[in-house]
């Protein structure tokens, strides 16, 4: 625990965060009810917190990328999310109906929008799930681990994915914006992209770092 400590407050920061946005947007200003629409409210600050937590890995990866004896918590902080992606999955679950979700619904059944935000959601959450076997059973076997990198883009490029068909309607209504605050699913979709392109660079710029200069070379062919 004790190892783990900066990290559980970091996680819980990210949810008191996630949640006062939560109440903030949809409590004060929507005035929607806090007791009747609990675990609407409940899965919107889990979500959120997902993708804090998923941002916060690029930052520990950047944060000891030319350091490698310094300690990171890019694994606890993988784990935990990907338990909250389960719980998200549960709560979209129980208010998976038309009253709750209308963008997903049409005379009744099931549309487009709400089609491909679930293909992209299931999707993510596989990958993720995959990444956090990997990480539990490779250990020492690097060739597993290798393949961790590229589960980790495409798991985020899904999300993103997710995150488009989720919001992409409620990103044109300015009126959301000047009332309302900004969507989280918009938040949630700039985090996300940035965290992409944090890893193709940090991943970029080690690649670079370890390939061997002309002097190197040379002195191997002798």
């Amino acid at each position: 625990m004790n190892k783990n400590r900066k990290a559980v407050i970091i996680v819980f920061g990210y949810f008191t965060l996630s949640s006062l946005y939560v109440l903030l947007r949809y409590v004060l200003l929507k005035k929607v009810d806090f007791g009747g629409e609990f675990v609407l409210l409940l899965n919107k600050a889990v979500a959120f917190t997902i993708v804090f937590l998923l941002f916060q890995i690029v930052v520990e990866k950047y944060k000891t990328k030319d350091k490698p004896e310094k300690e990171s918590h890019a694994k606890f902080f993988g784990t935990t999310s990907t338990v909250l992606m389960f719980l998200h999955a549960i709560l979209s679950v129980v208010i998976f109906d038309n009253k709750h979700l209308p963008d997903f619904f049409s005379n009744g059944f099931l549309n487009e929008t709400g089609d491909m935000t679930l293909l992209w959601g299931i999707s993510a959450l596989s990958v993720f799930m995959a990444i956090s076997i990997i990480g539990i059973t490779a250990k020492q076997d690097n060739a597993k681990r290798r393949n961790v990198y590229m589960l980790m883009l495409l798991g985020y490029v899904f999300l993103i994915l997710h995150l488009f068909t989720l919001g992409e309607m409620n990103w044109i209504r300015i009126s959301d914006y000047l009332k309302y605050s900004v969507p989280i699913s918009l938040i949630s979709f700039l985090l996300t992209f940035a965290a992409l392109i944090m890893n193709l660079i940090i991943k970029r710029r080690k690649i670079k770092n370890n390939k061997p200069n002309k002097v190197d070379k040379i002195l191997k062919t002798l």
